[in-house]
């Protein structure tokens, strides 16, 4: 609700302003009626030097700083390099989507691998069970309770190239479904949430380096929704088509699409840790391509503000001659953990349940996993 003069001039009775703005930008200017010279000079001055205050008050770094704005003093921009892989901090456990398994219905043959939404319209279809589409009504609007007269089968084959201590299995309805592993039955013992408190943890023995064996089964009846498992843990994930193979934990990582780097299916929060030598000057950052909400910045673990709107640059403020850790923290999102990840229809808007369910040409088994995190290196440059 401030106002604050700016500069203008008259030409030919018409009021011109001039001002640099950016894409996320807008402006509102109140006009009135006033002395052309006073508004020119009175006006004018004060918006141009950016100076509040007595001549007795005022700062002499604020001085400086508006000289090099004003042009009176030649700024030296240097730009500031750092290496090209950088420590990182995840803010919550890596995860691996679990979607495609082996299936058997009540104690049938086991049947090759198929995506578990599609496994789910067979059976439903099988039985005359309402399929969940955009139209079906969420089981919770029906009080009636209804019993499983059938159990589904659902067999994962996890990929390691190294052992996985402590996964844990988040899924809906724990309590009510059998879990093994390797041929070991494990307890269906709720440890926690993930996201969301409707989808439980449940503690794992370690995964071994090699072919690790997830069976569930479920109890199956027409309420019953057949969803996404996820595995949670300490490691890296590569994607190759529809295969995943897990690996070594997440320490390092360079600017770039996450999805390329370990991290396919992640949706938290990521610190980089920026280690710079300067001079003594000022410091600023820009990063202009990013896929997440929000970066928020830190300059020796002091917040600096976040980066969210054109032209994506923040001033870190002065820094001394020395060395200096910059962080940014890069705000997940959900999009390649729970997004419709086989849909192949790029310019789908509608998101409802049938966007998880596409066929034909809108459908790949392979991921199609969205961009996400910090796509280029962010420039970091000092004004002395």
């Amino acid at each position: 609700g401030e106002l604050t003069p700016c500069h203008c001039y008259y030409n030919d009775g018409k009021t011109y302003l001039k001002e640099e703005i950016y894409d996320h930008d807008s402006l509102l200017y109140y006009l009135e009626t006033e002395v052309e010279e006073e508004t020119t000079m009175l006006k004018g001055l004060k918006a141009d030097n950016h100076l509040t205050g007595s001549p007795e008050t005022i700062d002499k770094e604020e001085l400086r700083d508006n000289d090099i704005l004003t042009g009176s003093v030649e700024a030296i921009i240097q730009e500031i390099k750092y290496p090209s892989r950088l420590q990182v901090t995840l803010s919550e456990p890596n995860v691996l989507l679990l979607d495609m398994a082996e299936y058997r219905f009540d104690l049938e043959s086991w049947f090759p691998q198929e995506e578990l939404l599609r496994i789910d319209n067979q059976y439903r279809g099988l039985l005359g069970y309402p399929f969940r589409t955009e139209a079906y009504a969420q089981p919770w609007l029906s009080t009636g309770v209804e019993h499983s007269e059938h159990t589904l089968s659902l067999r994962f084959q996890i990929h390691t190239e190294c052992e996985i201590c402590a996964p844990l299995l988040a899924l809906e309805d724990a309590e009510a479904i059998t879990i093994t592993l390797n041929g070991t039955v494990v307890p269906s013992k709720v440890m926690g949430w993930y996201t969301d408190r409707d989808i439980q943890t449940i503690l794992l023995p370690d995964l071994l380096c090699g072919t690790n064996t997830l069976e569930i089964t479920i109890p199956y009846h027409s309420k019953r929704n057949v969803e996404y498992l996820y595995l949670l843990g300490d490691f890296s994930v590569s994607v190759a088509g529809r295969n995943t193979v897990l690996g070594k934990p997440i320490k390092e990582l360079a600017f770039g699409d996450i999805c390329m780097q370990g991290l396919p299916f992640y949706g938290g929060n990521i610190t980089y840790e920026i280690p710079v030598h300067t001079v003594a000057g000022r410091l600023n950052l820009q990063a202009a391509q990013f896929r997440c909400p929000i970066l928020k910045t830190t300059l020796d673990g002091q917040e600096k503000g976040c980066i969210a709107l054109s032209p994506y640059t923040i001033d870190l403020g002065r820094v001394k001659e020395g060395d200096h850790t910059i962080g940014i923290t890069v705000y997940g999102n959900r999009v390649n953990t729970f997004g419709p990840v086989h849909n192949c229809n790029h310019t789908e808007h509608w998101h409802g349940p049938n966007a998880w369910r596409t066929t034909g040409t809108a459908w790949a088994y392979e991921y199609q996993l969205k961009k996400s995190g910090i796509l280029v290196s962010p420039t970091i440059t000092l004004e002395q």
